[in-house]
């Protein structure tokens, strides 16, 4: 009597891992609450903490536009004072130049410049990072596996 070899659609490799005392029950009682074999739940819950790295990626997609919205506001506002105080507005930078006149508006006007460019500096950047962290999500921002497996 000959066997065929039973065809895989996927390859599928094989590991053996070393479980700590109490791990390997604590991880059959998770398997059976959720319906699944042992080895689903290891794969399920490996591939759920791979793919959180999605997330992570999300969530700082997030603060970095809330980053840039503030910042292009702030910069914004900046460079409105700037030409104020240009157009003859001697009030413009005195938030800067400060009531006790610490700063004449001469020095005002070129930190209120540099602060400017620095702002436009991070500004670019915080850009760049979203480009970079919007074009990986695209690229593997697919449905994670583990939403499909058998919960």
């Amino acid at each position: 009597m000959t066997t065929k070899p039973t065809s895989n659609p996927q390859p599928q490799d094989k590991f053996v891992v070393r479980f700590p005392d109490g791990l390997r029950d604590q991880i059959s009682q998770e398997a059976k609450t959720a319906g699944r074999s042992m080895n689903a739940e290891i794969v399920t819950r490996l591939e759920w903490s791979l793919g959180s790295q999605l997330l992570d990626q999300v969530e700082q997609l997030h603060k970095n536009l809330e980053s840039v919205r503030s910042l292009a506001d702030r910069v914004d506002a900046l460079r409105d004072d700037i030409k104020a105080q240009e157009m003859g507005d001697s009030l413009a930078l005195e938030w800067l130049t400060g009531r006790d006149g610490a700063l004449d508006g001469s020095e005002a006007l070129s930190a209120a410049r540099l602060a400017l460019e620095t702002m436009e500096e991070r500004l670019s950047a915080l850009r760049s990072s979203i480009t970079k962290i919007y074009q990986e999500i695209k690229k593997n921002g697919r449905e994670p596996a583990y939403y499909k497996r058998k919960f």
